[in-house]
């Protein structure tokens, strides 16, 4: 219990990143471009959304598990970059990412 680290909710990320300076810093826009690119991979000549693994889209984007979470978690990809992003499956929330075919595009 002498451990300083906390939980913190999507959206106390997203405002920790904001607070901190880190948002949309060049490391930050690096790493969500790998994630959002290993996602992308994921339903590339789909007709269909893409059922995947949250460690195999970190590990394939380079990511920290951790990192991938929080952007899946705050929904960072629709907040912040205004795009449609992937969601957590309702029954498997940390393990399976629900990918939606229109991944990526501008959200209208």
């Amino acid at each position: 219990m002498g451990s300083r680290r906390c939980l913190l909710t999507g959206y106390g990320w997203l405002e920790g990143l904001r607070i901190t300076g880190t948002l949309e810093t060049p490391g930050t826009n690096k790493k969500v471009g790998k994630v959002m690119a290993e996602l992308k991979r994921s339903v590339e000549g789909r007709q269909d959304e893409a059922l995947v693994d949250a460690n195999g889209i970190a590990t394939g984007a380079g990511v920290p598990y951790g990192f991938l979470y929080n952007v899946i978690d705050s929904h960072y990809i629709e907040n912040i970059i205004q795009r449609k992003g992937a969601a957590w499956h309702p029954q498997a929330p940390r393990q399976l990412i629900v990918i939606p075919v229109d991944f990526g595009l501008e959200i209208l």
